[in-house]
């Protein structure tokens, strides 16, 4: 989800965090202002600074994506989400509070990298052999960390399809149509040609519905976590294109 958001993000730059964006520039620094953060108001100055800044997101996002030193890159990027923020307060959306409070919990996770450096995981390996404890900690966190993600992004899930249930689009099947044509939602036109099919439409809103409201019971089972979490992965794509 991170590296979707960071692309999108580049694609929009102007409108949402450029010198012409939405929200003003004053609207920026006055928020700033108020966590005492002026310093910091630089970041998105000018529009080669805004991409510079993407840029090294996207970097961030594809790191933790690999697994590559989870601590430092979600930590690194939960701190330039939360400046995003401030610069698009009213702009971003739920997507961007999940990726927020996931950030944390994957930060403290064990980093298992794809692409592996032999000499940091040694120097991590001599440090647990000093202190036992943080082998015990660490193996604890192993554990306990995926469990609170699962937790987390069920409860999420979960509550988007019961207030779903509340709204009158989303039980008459219209909902996707509107969703589907939001220009910030699709990168090409694909999402377009979607929309003009009122079955299609209707189909997919409905399995929208049951997919949040089920998310927690298919994660229970091994044999079914693999299929949700593909299943998942499909849904945002197809929002993203």
């Amino acid at each position: 989800m991170p590296i979707k958001d960071c692309v999108l993000y580049l694609i929009n730059f102007k409108s949402l965090f450029g010198s012409q964006s939405i929200v003003s520039i004053t609207t920026y620094r006055s928020i700033l202002k108020l966590y005492h953060l002026l310093s910091f108001q630089s970041l998105f100055s000018n529009d080669t600074g805004v991409i510079i800044y993407l840029l090294l997101m996207l970097c961030l996002a594809v790191s933790l994506f690999l697994g590559i030193r989870n601590a430092e890159t979600g930590i690194g990027l939960f701190f330039m989400l939360m400046f995003l923020k401030f610069r698009a307060i009213y702009i971003l959306d739920g997507g961007d509070n999940v990726i927020e409070v996931m950030l944390p919990l994957i930060s403290v996770g064990v980093s298992r990298p794809i692409l592996s450096i032999k000499q940091l995981i040694s120097w991590g390996q001599n440090i647990s052999h000093k202190y036992p404890i943080l082998e015990d900690i660490k193996h604890s966190l192993s554990i306990i960390v995926p469990i609170a993600i699962m937790v987390q992004v069920s409860i999420i899930y979960f509550f988007a399809g019961i207030l779903k249930l509340q709204g009158p689009l989303w039980i008459n099947g219209t909902a996707l149509h509107y969703v589907l044509l939001v220009e910030d939602f699709r990168w090409t036109a694909v999402n377009f040609y979607v929309a003009k099919s009122h079955f299609i439409v209707k189909t997919l809103t409905f399995i929208t519905v049951i997919w949040e409201l089920t998310f927690p019971l298919f994660l229970l089972t091994k044999a079914t976590r693999l299929f949700i979490v593909f299943f998942s992965l499909i849904v945002h794509l197809s929002i993203f294109f």
